[in-house]
């Protein structure tokens, strides 16, 4: 199973947390294979190691800036075609106007058959 997280601020890494503390990662058959935050994403089909990932955002800020795997100005919906994930974990900062970033990443996961995870508050700009 591959997973996207779009966002990786409190939510996602407190996520991420727990899956290392149980070690979920080892006992489920699951990859994060790319990490989308305001500025781009890191991307990787062999999947990303959560530690990694996480120690790098927290030392630069910026997941797109991580040297193995980042790429700058890339949007959620490209990394959606790009790696056809199974799973999308939407958790972007929600503009309370109209709802974006997430609805067009939710809709478009949705039209391409991917499962997504998110917040409440996003569905309420859901078409």
């Amino acid at each position: 199973m591959k997973i996207v997280f779009a966002g990786f601020g409190t939510v996602v890494k407190n996520v991420v947390t727990l899956l290392l503390k149980r070690e979920l990662s080892r006992s489920l058959p699951f990859k994060v294979v790319a990490i989308v935050d305001s500025r781009g994403a890191a991307i990787s089909r062999e999947g990303l190691d959560l530690a990694e990932a996480t120690a790098w955002k927290e030392a630069h800020g910026i997941i797109s800036r991580w040297t193995k795997y980042g790429l700058f100005d890339t949007a959620t919906t490209d990394i959606l075609e790009e790696v056809s994930p199974d799973f999308l974990v939407e958790t972007t900062p929600t503009n309370i106007d109209d709802g974006e970033p997430g609805p067009p990443n939710i809709s478009s996961a949705l039209s391409r058959g991917i499962d997504v995870i998110t917040r409440a508050v996003d569905l309420k700009y859901i078409q």
